[in-house]
């Protein structure tokens, strides 16, 4: 089994990108997209419960379910069915009964007072008896008021649309994080705010990263500016200086100034099992993938490779000149930052994880999630559950070891590895 391997089956690469663009100004850039199509299709559900309601009562009462006084301001609509005629009025939803909607709560205070300036409220034609949403919904420069007489139902889209340059992205919380040029940002529910663990993709190779705030990370070596890494990495790791002092500069610099960086939100991965190492030069490594294995396309995690070999691969996936990011074998550092972010930031922090792992890591225990792995014979295909997400970075604690950019600085030539162990 794997006989090429030669002692580095169960070790992986990781990945993370930094922000190498150079900031001249501060440019927001809000996703609204995701909210304006969940409240169009808001208003369109409650429009299809209205006729249908009113119907109902119009059959057994003989009436409409209406505020007496006519409703006058009807410019934005009046026009959008010819079987209308020029008299609307505000539907009474207390004579509905146990109805729930999104919009219209303005009814009370119109019953009240009559104002034809409140416009929060749904009302109904005289003739055609169509129902209406006076406020409207705004929808890609386009106000919507009632649900065509023939429409698509709009569905929210994945992702966002692809970043042009590297802008600040700010979720609904006001928390923010840099989205590099060439990038995409979820629109899913749970994968759009920073402290949830936000997500975006590369809109060509689709690779997808979760942002790490580090100025939200409550950890004692969360400064990244030169002094502390410098000191932390003396104390506890060496480099090459020669080749990587320019590199640790760069990234420093980097994180400082965006206060964050990016990791690879899966383990490395190939859409094909890999039993061994048979390539004779680096260039003929196949280029790793970092996206989500689906029942069509399963990504099994990228094995047999030793250091060298994945430092040339994670160095070559991304770079400032195309990108405005550069992509390198994950720190130590790095990953320890990841790991605390998920321990302390937001309520979904989980303490208890470090300590842990149940039901959350890939480990020989660990049945449930581990049941290809038991024997030891064979790696399994990347995020293969969800208890192995957390702040949406999958197996933290499996399903492979990761090597760290760093050295061991008590053992000669010997390389520190992270997480994912069997």
């Amino acid at each position: 089994m794997m006989k090429n391997c030669k002692g580095i089956t169960l070790i992986t690469l990781a990945l993370a990108i930094t922000i190498m663009a150079i900031i001249a100004t501060t440019l927001v850039y809000n996703i609204n997209t995701g909210a304006h199509t969940r409240a169009l299709n808001n208003m369109y559900k409650d429009v299809e419960v209205l006729r249908d309601r009113v119907d109902l009562y119009f059959s057994k009462f003989g009436t409409l379910p209406i505020v007496s006084t006519t409703y006058t301001n009807i410019d934005n609509i009046k026009a959008i069915n010819v079987n209308d005629n020029d008299i609307y009025y505000v539907i009474d939803l207390e004579a509905l009964e146990n109805i729930t909607l999104s919009f219209g709560k303005g009814y009370q205070n119109y019953k009240t007072n009559s104002d034809t300036s409140i416009t929060d409220v749904y009302v109904v034609n005289e003739k055609s008896h169509n129902v209406y949403y006076i406020k409207g919904i705004k929808y890609d420069n386009k106000m919507y008021y009632t649900v065509p007489g023939q429409y698509t139902k709009i569905t929210t889209p994945d992702w966002s649309d692809e970043y042009t340059e590297t802008k600040i992205y700010t979720d609904t919380n006001g928390n923010t994080a840099w989205i590099p040029k060439g990038f995409q940002v979820s629109l899913k529910q749970g994968e759009n705010t920073i402290l949830g663990g936000l997500v975006i993709r590369n809109a060509t190779d689709k690779n997808e990263f979760v942002w790490i705030p580090t100025d939200l990370v409550t950890y004692k070596i969360n400064e990244w500016n030169q002094e502390t890494v410098t000191a932390d990495y003396q104390e506890y790791y060496v480099e090459d200086v020669a080749e990587n002092t320019k590199i640790i500069n760069d990234i420093t610099k980097s994180v400082s100034q965006h206060k964050g960086y990016y990791i690879s939100r899966y383990e490395a991965g190939l859409t094909t099992k890999r039993t061994g190492r048979t390539e004779t030069s680096l260039n003929q490594l196949p280029r790793p993938i970092f996206r989500p294995t689906t029942k069509e396309t399963p990504i099994y995690a990228y094995n047999c490779v030793t250091w060298n070999d994945v430092t040339y691969l994670a160095n070559n996936i991304y770079n400032k000149e195309q990108n405005d990011v550069m992509s390198r074998l994950i720190s130590a550092r790095s990953w320890d930052t990841a790991l605390k972010f998920i321990e302390t930031v937001g309520e979904d922090a989980d303490s208890a994880y470090p300590l842990n792992a149940e039901g959350k890591g890939w480990y020989s225990d660990n049945k449930s999630n581990n049941e290809n792995l038991e024997t030891g014979k064979s790696v399994d295909i990347t995020n293969k559950t969800t208890p192995n997400k957390l702040k949406n970075i999958y197996d933290m604690a499996g399903n492979l070891w990761e090597w760290s950019s760093d050295r061991s600085k008590t053992t000669a030539n010997r390389r520190l590895i992270r997480r994912r162990f069997l």
